[in-house]
């Protein structure tokens, strides 16, 4: 018969190790684990007293650690009760026992003497610390870094990326259509040619899509053991917005334009989302400035500064004959009735690099500069931003003056539910140029809104023949520009046509929102100006001065 203190012992150790293998948040344990981990452990005085807790005595009821008896380490043969059949094992972590064991030596059968590890508390193993994310098999993840995770889907998103596919986690997630998992919706969007394609602005090669498609056939399958792919270098704009190295010119001088929270000269507060009056998902806010500059600036390195990576979608820079109340800013829809753009950036550009014999026009120095930022704020939470540009310019002129124009066409209408097309010709009128002097087009930036899928610009010849300026993919996501090298003599004109999927139910014109539609080619070319030609009729919308469109 066992002794009082046994049957006490083992009571306690009985009910403890059964609250312990019925705690939701524990793991299963070992059967065959380290002493002490069940009830009062043993106290070395009388013979295998230990029950659930001493390592060496016989198998605790309802859960011991030790699968098998053998001698107790206090004297003989332990009398504890019947077979244990698993619950917790002992780790020799927090000890489940009110006492803290004292047994002796090593006991013969399941491992270290009972001492109950730590002292013992009478609580049950703290939880295990969450599961690691099993990661992406390494071919799939290889394709995925370099497409989707060191670009937008980082973690958080930037760019007005709805969601981070850097884990596998993310991949299993619900989709934003919440009938499918992202994986699933991205094997569609692969494989798409218009609207919503992925990766925007680009295509994956054979071996990358046959590697996406043989992973999401198989249902996203994890893996592990791939080491991380390192970002890309970096191509221009700097998300971090360390800037590259200004230009060397004689006389170049930098200074930042960015989005302020004061409306005040020089305020260098950041912009709050929550002063702009109903500021929607996407929206757009204007910050003016006074020219910084007392005399004639030609513009050499317009550089993106990156603050809320979250929220900011693309900038556009504007200059203005006209003065301004300098550091204000207001909501705007994207109307600059006599103002001239300057250049922009998108997610997806690199950033307008000029020849070396080429700068920019800026605004003169009693002008002013309008900084036209859009938001994307799916969460519609208050946010801050300091994003902007830097501009370097210099007061001695390389030899070539240049400007952007906006070639293509306001005559939109596309019809609900389909394919669509707007197409419209420029006609140079040469400002400032001798009848024979040539029009230098040297940067194409497409810039359509949300359905656009492609744009091409062909040259008609005067005398005769047609040559292709560009014929590119689109994305309102992803907005690129590309290096072009054409000259335009006189006669010649342009015909830019716009390609649409309209997948919404209702037809879609022209007009500033993005739920509206553009078709402009932005050309820089130089001379400034020649290229321009603004419209005398149909919808002038945007009202910007230096157009070329519908002529």
């Amino acid at each position: 018969m066992p002794s009082a203190s046994q049957r006490n012992a083992l009571s306690w150790g009985v009910i403890l190790a059964v609250l312990q293998a019925c705690s939701p948040g524990d793991e299963p344990r070992s059967r065959n684990a380290q002493g002490g981990s069940g009830g009062v452990s043993g106290t070395g005085s009388d013979p295998g007293t230990g029950g659930g807790a001493a390592a060496g005595g016989a198998p605790a009821t309802g859960g011991g650690a030790t699968t098998g008896g053998g001698a107790a380490t206090g004297g003989g043969p332990s009398t504890g009760a019947g077979t244990g059949t698993g619950g917790v094992s002992g780790t020799g972590g927090a000890g489940t026992g009110g006492d803290t064991g004292t047994g002796g030596g090593p006991g013969t059968g399941g491992g270290a003497g009972g001492s109950g590890g730590a002292t013992g508390d009478g609580g049950v193993r703290p939880d295990a610390s969450p599961p690691t994310d099993p990661g992406l098999p390494c071919h799939a993840k290889a394709v995925a870094d370099a497409k989707c995770a060191n670009t937008c889907h980082t973690a958080p998103p930037t760019f007005g990326a709805p969601m981070s596919l850097l884990a596998w986690q993310d991949w299993h997630k619900p989709a934003l259509d919440g009938m499918r998992k992202v994986y699933q919706s991205a094997q569609d969007r692969i494989h798409r040619a218009g609207t919503g394609r992925m990766p925007q602005n680009g295509t994956l090669s054979a071996s990358e899509m046959s590697t996406f498609d043989a992973w999401f056939a198989a249902g996203a399958p994890a893996g592990e053991g791939c080491p991380t792919t390192p970002p890309p270098q970096d191509s221009g704009t700097r998300i971090d917005a360390s800037l590259p190295d200004a230009p060397t010119d004689d006389g170049t001088e930098c200074i930042e334009l960015r989005a302020h929270g004061q409306q005040t000269p020089g305020d260098r507060t950041p912009f709050d989302s929550s002063m702009i009056f109903l500021p929607g998902v996407e929206f757009y806010a204007c910050f003016n400035f006074s020219s910084p500059w007392n005399k004639p600036m030609q513009g050499l390195q317009f550089s993106t500064i990156i603050d809320n990576s979250e929220k900011l979608h693309h900038w556009l820079l504007y200059s203005s004959p006209l003065a301004v109340q300098d550091g204000t800013y207001s909501y705007c829809t994207g109307q600059h009735p006599g103002q001239t753009l300057i250049t922009g950036w998108a997610p997806g550009n690199d950033g307008l690099k000029l020849p070396p014999d080429v700068g920019l026009e800026l605004a003169p120095a009693t002008g002013s500069y309008v900084l036209e930022v859009h938001y994307n704020n799916p969460s519609l939470q208050p946010f801050q931003d300091k994003s902007g540009v830097r501009i370097c310019a210099t007061s001695k002129f390389r030899p070539n003056t240049a400007s952007i124009t906006w070639a293509g066409t306001e005559r939109i209408n596309i019809p609900a539910r389909a394919m669509g097309t707007a197409s419209g010709t420029c006609l140079p009128l040469r400002t400032g140029i001798g009848p024979n002097d040539p029009i230098h087009i040297f940067h194409a930036w497409p810039h359509m809104h949300k359905l656009g899928v492609r744009m091409t610009t062909m040259i008609n010849r005067a005398a005769g023949g047609q040559e292709l300026l560009i014929d590119k993919p689109f994305n309102f996501s992803s907005q690129v520009g590309y290096d072009v090298g054409f000259t335009l003599l006189p006669g010649d004109s342009l015909f830019t046509t716009c390609y649409y999927d309209n997948t919404t139910t209702a037809g879609v014109g022209f007009g500033p929102s993005t739920t509206q539609e553009m078709c402009y080619d932005f050309l820089y070319a130089y001379p400034a100006h020649a290229l321009d030609h603004p419209p005398f009729g149909g919808v002038i919308t945007s009202g910007a001065a230096n157009l070329c469109t519908d002529n």
